[in-house]
């Protein structure tokens, strides 16, 4: 289930939760997460519009028995954008589920191609290629854990160029 609280045709709380059925234990695991913005600009909306879109795609959505992207993937990446936006401004990814029930974030302007696979919760593999370079290195990091400096910086000179 995913919580929306609208104030002055904005979200002032974003709150995402669900029941996830355990395979091993047929239990149920309860997850709730919720992520409050003072007042989140028009953009962050769309964000988190796609998100929940993302969360509710059908079994097989893709053809190839995908699933749809995890909560704790969407929870996740709310929270990286909110954390990496008080650094820097930067314009919000495109964002493209994964089959197996991944995230991927990707900006494709100024000459650079960023993307960030959200395998997990801290578990982050980032490539970024500067297209414009005639020698098309393409940069990779994995992250796990909450150091996202180099990501900062990465979408810091893409928005500044």
């Amino acid at each position: 289930m995913i919580d929306v609280q609208v104030a002055n045709g904005v979200f002032s709380e974003l709150s995402i939760s669900d029941s996830i059925a355990d395979q091993r234990t047929m239990g149920t695991v309860e997850h709730s997460t919720t992520i409050e913005e003072p007042m989140v600009e028009h953009e962050f909306q769309s964000f988190f519009l796609r998100l929940v879109e993302l969360c509710n795609l059908p079994k097989n959505w893709d053809g190839y028995k995908g699933v749809s992207v995890s909560i704790e993937c969407a929870t996740f990446a709310l929270e990286l954008m909110g954390t990496l936006r008080t650094r820097s401004q930067f314009p919000l990814p495109q964002v493209v589920p994964g089959s197996d029930g991944t995230l991927q974030l990707e900006w494709h302007q100024n000459g650079f191609d960023i993307e960030i696979d959200i395998a997990a919760p801290y578990e982050i593999n980032a490539s970024r290629e500067n297209v414009n370079n005639s020698e098309k290195e393409i940069e990779e990091i994995t992250l796990y854990g909450n150091e996202y400096t180099e990501i900062s910086n990465w979408l810091r000179e893409l928005s500044s160029s």
